[in-house]
């Protein structure tokens, strides 16, 4: 039931045109792409009922093994997805999800990946209007992808997500390349905000970066999920999901991204 209403969600909501949203295209601009490149992954795992912070920043670290160690059927990193239903988590836990979110974000941002939560009573607003609760979904779930452009809007509050972000896209900005406007404005006030944290951070995360490559080298094994295929109930993680997948034609996609 839980899969059956998620994949509705997925390809309906998210797919579809809200003008709450506070601009063009769909909810979500990525997911249909994702769909028709067949790299969104859905998954349903077993979790217990009474699961607290700490069980679900274990759940995410393992979804982060299971998305790194994948074999995704297009090189387009931007299309990458793992989106886990949590199977089993009550409506008077749902606020965990939130707690687990803010708790984790820092690790996953310097992986250089994105954590969404969703869930019924979800407070996250759209970044164009915030009195939109863009997030609220029917059941619960965690997506996991890698970190975009757009992700600015997210990552422009505090100097060690904003340093991670302009490690990789600061560049574009620098040369002009970035059209949308939001971004800009959103890009040139955290540098001026950040600025002497930002070089201090990129010169700090180059050093965990080195010590990280030389950890690796010596390891024997490649690091692997914690969670067997059978206790993740895998939904597609080897294959493209072909039952989610709509006609081209029934998306509407806006390559400014951003929810």
């Amino acid at each position: 039931m839980d899969m059956e209403a998620a994949r509705a969600w997925l390809t309906g909501y998210l797919c579809s045109v809200d003008a709450r949203v506070g601009r063009p295209g769909a909810v979500c601009p990525f997911v249909a792409p994702a769909l028709r490149a067949g790299t969104l992954r859905l998954e349903q795992w077993p979790v217990n009922a009474q699961i607290g912070v700490a069980g679900l920043v274990s759940l995410v670290r393992d979804m982060v093994a299971v998305f790194e160690s994948a074999q995704w059927v297009s090189r387009n990193r931007t299309l990458h997805a793992l989106v886990v239903v949590l199977d089993g988590l009550p409506t008077d836990r749902l606020g965990v999800t939130d707690e687990a979110h803010r708790q984790v974000k820092p690790e996953l941002v310097a992986k250089g990946l994105m954590l969404g939560q969703f869930h019924a009573q979800c407070e996250e607003r759209a970044a164009r209007n915030p009195s939109f609760r863009v997030s609220r979904s029917p059941v619960p779930m965690l997506a996991l992808r890698h970190m975009a452009v757009h992700d600015v809007l997210f990552l422009d509050g505090d100097s060690t997500s904003f340093t991670a972000y302009d490690q990789r896209y600061g560049g574009r900005y620098d040369r002009g390349s970035v059209p949308d406007p939001l971004f800009v404005e959103h890009f040139a006030r955290a540098r001026a905000r950040f600025g002497a944290d930002t070089a201090r951070n990129a010169a700090e995360a180059g050093a965990r970066a080195v010590r990280h490559k030389a950890a690796l080298m010596s390891a024997h094994e490649p690091p692997t999920s914690a969670r067997s295929s059978d206790e993740r109930r895998l939904h597609g993680l080897d294959r493209p999901l072909a039952q989610m997948t709509l006609p081209v034609s029934r998306y509407r996609t806006d390559s400014r991204g951003g929810m």
